[in-house]
């Protein structure tokens, strides 16, 4: 004996229902995260991919109530791709991201910086003063005048 039509409609709301649900969750991490790096583009993709076929084929077999929920789950999934897409390109993280990499490029020394160093130490050399050099004579005075028998 089959189940009744009102037996099946039920049974299709309640998984229609329980799918659109799923991307739920994902929404309010997203909000209270600001964050959506780990959600991948090909997920989502694939995913509204296969919705929008089965919504298809719910809607031309007559399977209304079923297809109304499908349809829920497909903008659902809309709106976490075109979060991911605002967070990933323009929320908070992604300015946190581009401000760090502004900096980190302006804390690097330029090549102009570097060739003056290596200028510096080079002429340091030619007139006959070594840092390192000058160091270890500071550290040889200071150790004889606190009354040490090993300063090597």
């Amino acid at each position: 004996m089959a189940p009744s039509q009102a037996a099946l409609n039920v049974v299709g709301a309640l998984g229609g229902i329980v799918l659109a649900a799923c991307m739920t969750p994902q929404l309010v991490r997203l909000y209270k995260t600001r964050s959506a790096r780990d959600i991948s583009y090909i997920f989502l993709v694939l995913n509204a991919v296969g919705l929008s076929f089965t919504f298809v084929y719910l809607f031309y077999n007559g399977a209304t109530v079923t297809w109304i929920a499908i349809l829920v789950e497909i903008v659902v999934t809309l709106l976490v791709m075109s979060a991911k897409a605002y967070l990933d390109h323009w929320g908070p993280q992604a300015l946190v991201h581009s401000k760090s990499t502004e900096t980190s490029r302006h804390l690097m020394p330029s090549p102009e910086h570097e060739d003056a160093s290596l200028h510096a130490k080079a002429s340091s050399k030619e007139i006959g003063f070594d840092l390192e050099e000058q160091a270890g004579g500071v550290k040889k005075a200071a150790c004889s005048l606190q009354g040490g028998s090993d300063c090597s």
